[in-house]
C-alpha cells in the first residue's frame, strides 16, 4: 500500500499564508485512492475564504491526478460552530444521512 503524502502551500508574495496537508492511499476494498485532508491553516489575517478554497481545490486536484475517488476529512467541534460546516458543505463535503459517520479515536500508549 503505497501512499502520498502532500503539504501544499499557498503564498501571498514571499510570505506563506497557509497550507493543506493531505494522505492519498489505496482504497482496501475497492478500486481508486482515498485522499484524506490531515490538516487546512491559513493566516487569521485572510479573511475570506479564497485561500482555504484553493488550496482545498489543489488537494482534490491532484488527488483526480492520482486515480482518488474520495476526499475527506475531519473537523474539530470549534471549526464546526465557526462557520467551517458551511464552507465544506458549499464545496461538497457531506456528513449528513445514511452517510454521516462520527469521529472515534483511541490513543496507543
Amino acid at each position: 500500500n503505497k501512499a502520498h503524502c502532500q503539504v501544499l502551500l499557498a503564498e501571498r508574495g514571499k510570505k506563506i499564508v497557509g497550507f493543506i496537508a493531505f494522505v492519498l492511499y489505496d482504497l482496501f476494498i475497492s478500486e481508486g485512492k482515498r485522499c484524506h485532508i490531515e490538516g487546512l491553516v491559513v493566516d487569521v489575517k485572510e479573511r475570506d475564504l479564497s485561500v482555504k478554497r484553493k488550496l482545498m481545490q489543489a488537494a482534490e486536484d491532484f488527488a483526480r491526478e492520482n486515480k482518488g475517488t474520495v476526499v475527506d476529512l475531519t473537523a474539530d467541534l470549534d471549526h464546526i460552530k465557526d462557520g467551517m460546516r458551511d464552507f465544506y458543505k458549499i464545496l461538497g463535503y457531506n456528513n449528513e444521512g445514511a452517510i454521516a459517520k462520527a469521529y472515534l479515536r483511541k490513543e496507543l500508549i
